[in-house]
């Protein structure tokens, strides 16, 4: 094997990658500035789009966050101003610390090694001052990001029914009163993630949990797969020719199947909500359904042995089994960015109701 070759192969495949994910996160920062959004976007959030957007498998959680104002920020020691939400039923609450324009040089691979310490002293009274220690620490190109878990701080808030609330925070390093050097002349911005349940995480299996149902409920006479009625009892009963038309088998690809379907969330006025993906492919079901095999119930089938004899709409092609998609959008209510997954997005299998 030319190794050559393949190192070469592989660096194009991994440029192609990191290009393509530039190109999204550019796409969701025009989009962003398009929305109006008064607010930025973490980039913690960013990441977690791009990794949870390649799982197919439904996540019970989802990620909502909001800047946090930070004012007469004097390195080491920073004066934020947070909202609280009181509403959310959040389970882990994170502050996402992020330091702009810094000169990594080697500095990026120390920074990822170093512990961060904060030291959060809030201006209520009624709540004592911590000391936190950072719980992850990102450094990429000229970006640091250091996250602190605040879940019983903020939870703390919660309990002062205050719409927000300003507090400092002291960085340092390991060492007591230790400077943070690196992160100076950087700008800083601050978010707030709050980590909820995914109450949309659903198992949508229709068509493999009643399929079982009709060889013991419904035996129809079958002829090369598709449902013939019997001729003599039709005769009998003076079923006309033209419904008896209707009974013999069509054509394979006119009945329901899966076919792809390329939709612009611009096109149906949602990109005021979603900010990514612009376009998705979804799917769509179509056909007639002739075949009795891919009625799901057997109400279904009773159902469509009623239209043959004209005592009844027809049944439908439709969804019966879905795949999971992964959106990042902005509530506009809460002025909050949210990034959840929808387990019954993308239409993966077709049955007859």
């Amino acid at each position: 094997m030319n190794w050559k070759i393949f190192s070469e192969f592989l660096l194009i495949l991994i440029s192609f990658k990191f290009c393509e994910s530039l190109n999204l996160d550019e796409e969701i920062k025009q989009s962003i500035q398009a929305f109006g959004i008064p607010q930025n976007v973490p980039n913690v959030l960013i990441r977690f789009y791009f990794s949870w957007s390649e799982k197919n498998s439904c996540l019970p959680e989802k990620l909502k966050s909001f800047e946090v104002q930070v004012k007469n920020s004097r390195h080491p020691r920073y004066d934020f101003t947070t909202q609280v939400i009181r509403k959310s039923k959040f389970i882990k609450a994170e502050l996402w610390i992020e330091f702009h324009a810094l000169n990594y040089g080697i500095m990026k691979e120390k920074i990822k090694k170093r512990k961060y310490f904060i030291d959060i002293k809030p201006d209520d009274s009624r709540m004592k001052a911590i000391s936190l220690e950072c719980s992850s620490t990102v450094a990429n190109r000229n970006l640091a990001e250091i996250s602190f878990d605040i879940t019983e701080f903020y939870s703390s808030l919660k309990k002062l029914h205050r719409k927000s609330v300003q507090f400092s925070v002291h960085l340092h390093r390991r060492k007591v009163g230790r400077a943070t050097r690196e992160f100076r002349s950087t700008s800083v911005k601050a978010f707030v993630v709050l980590h909820e349940k995914n109450k949309d995480c659903k198992e949508h299996l229709v068509g493999h949990e009643l399929q079982p149902r009709l060889s013991s409920f419904f035996h129809p006479q079958k002829s090369n797969g598709f449902f013939k009625l019997d001729e003599k009892k039709a005769n009998r009963k003076g079923i006309s020719r033209r419904v008896k038309r209707e009974t013999k088998p069509k054509f394979v690809q006119d009945s329901c199947s899966l076919k792809d379907w390329q939709l612009s969330f611009d096109d149906i006025g949602f990109d005021q909500v979603i900010i990514a993906p612009s376009r998705a492919s979804i799917n769509i079901c179509s056909g007639e359904c002739v075949n009795f095999r891919d009625h799901l119930t057997s109400y279904a089938v009773i159902r469509r042995v009623l239209a043959i004899f004209g005592e009844g709409p027809k049944t439908c092609c439709a969804p019966v089994e879905y795949d999971s998609m992964m959106l990042l959008l902005y509530d506009v209510i809460e002025d909050m960015i949210v990034i959840t997954q929808y387990s019954d997005m993308i239409a993966k299998s077709c049955g007859c109701y």
